[in-house]
């Protein structure tokens, strides 16, 4: 493969991974609508993300290197594999709630928590970098469920 075919690749894999993640969010936006949740502009919120990243001197490359070495290493180590991870909790929150929750919907109530952080103003850099890895297992487990 040359290297202007994998590039080529790269980049439809990131508008399937962008899409992907506008689907996920119309999704919850519904979900939270229909719950009687009032939803924030996550446009805003992912501006304010960007920014926030920007002040605390990481890019975007090193926020995205520090979430792909988290959620493929330490994390996976010591929470296990995200399907049983996710699933458990998925399981527990269904349970709790009386309304089925996927390990999708699970990453996404996550990244909904990191973003209400950064909203209030209590995000850290860290909190992008979360982001970043709820979104990769998002749409790994999505592909999986999709199956």
């Amino acid at each position: 493969m040359t290297a202007k075919a994998a590039l080529l690749m790269i980049g439809e894999v990131g508008k399937s991974l962008a899409k992907c993640a506008r689907g996920i969010a119309g999704t919850i936006t519904e979900r939270l609508k229909n719950m009687g949740i009032k939803t924030i502009n996550f446009k805003d919120s992912i501006g304010e993300a960007l920014q926030a990243s920007m002040v605390n001197g990481m890019t975007r490359s090193e926020i995205l290197d520090k979430a792909k070495d988290i959620i493929n290493g330490q994390r996976q180590q010591d929470y296990g594999s995200p399907e049983e991870n996710f699933g458990t909790i998925a399981k527990l929150w269904t349970e709790y709630t009386g309304t089925l929750i996927t390990s999708v919907d699970v990453c996404c109530m996550m990244l909904l928590l990191k973003i209400a952080r950064v909203k209030n103003g209590t995000g850290t850099a860290d909190c992008f970098i979360d982001m970043a890895g709820y979104a990769a297992l998002a749409g790994e487990l999505l592909k999986a469920e999709n199956k």
